[in-house]
């Protein structure tokens, strides 16, 4: 009995020093799905983010000026901002959210780098309990192995995971729309970089009406990002995190 004991003992301590020194390498489909998902999102986010500092710049120049609506400067004239002032306060929120959401898929990447260096790592230091906890039988060794392997997986596949929701989840319900919306920032934002003495009183008058049409446009399209890039960025990882929880526990067993 006690043969067998030590014999498992030192398989236990020679898989944990040999997985202790493997150099860390990535599993093909596992960590391309993962780093597919990271590098998309971060360009989806940045380029949208450029993007919507770009139309908070043009909108910002163009709430300074006034619009002279008179062919020879006396008459009539419009403050251009005002009808971008709904806009422009959702715009400013948008980019607080834009931002978030890059540190989120910044810390994403972040765990998938540190999983990859980790994960046997962890896992020998896993074994090295259970061969403690086969040398003294105290449970605290047991317990304590079980949780860092089921982290070490958890950490292990979260990214990946998260991809496979995302890409699902973007592809049905959000791709379409958040193209129509990207457009229609992009368009907007051109409006408003036309200046006004380049076009003569008939033009200024429909950029302004155009601004006006676009604007709530704009503000719907914008509402589409926002909750397109929340859920995308925070509400799937958070779902997808307690998911891969629960399944590497369920497997391992509950402690």
């Amino acid at each position: 009995m006690e043969i067998k004991k030590a014999a498992k003992i030192a398989a236990l301590l020679s898989v944990s020093v040999f997985l202790f020194f493997i150099p860390p390498f990535s599993f093909p489909f596992l960590d391309d799905k993962g780093s597919s998902y990271v590098e998309n999102t971060l360009k989806k986010l940045t380029i949208t983010y450029t993007a919507v500092r770009g139309l908070n710049a043009g909108i910002s120049v163009i709430k300074e000026s006034e619009i002279d609506l008179s062919p020879g400067g006396v008459g009539a004239t419009i403050a251009a901002g005002e009808v971008l002032d709904p806009l422009d306060d959702l715009v400013e929120r948008f980019s607080s959210v834009l931002l978030f959401s890059i540190i989120s898929i910044g810390v994403q990447k972040l765990l998938m780098l540190v999983s990859i260096n980790l994960f046997f790592k962890l896992l020998s230091i896993s074994l090295l309990l259970f061969a403690i906890y086969t040398a003294v039988k105290k449970d605290f060794f047991l317990h304590t192995g079980i949780k860092i392997a089921i982290i070490a997986f958890v950490l292990r596949i979260f990214v990946p995971f998260t991809g496979v929701v995302n890409d699902y989840v973007y592809g049905e319900f959000f791709k379409e729309n958040v193209e129509k919306a990207k457009k229609q920032i992009t368009y907007i934002t051109e409006l408003i970089k036309i200046p006004e003495n380049s076009l003569n009183v008939s033009q200024i008058k429909q950029k302004v009406q155009k601004l006006k049409d676009y604007s709530s446009k704009t503000i719907d399209s914008i509402l589409i990002l926002v909750t397109a890039f929340i859920i995308q960025t925070v509400i799937i990882p958070l779902i997808t995190g307690y998911a891969v929880l629960k399944i590497v526990k369920r497997s391992i067993g509950h402690f």
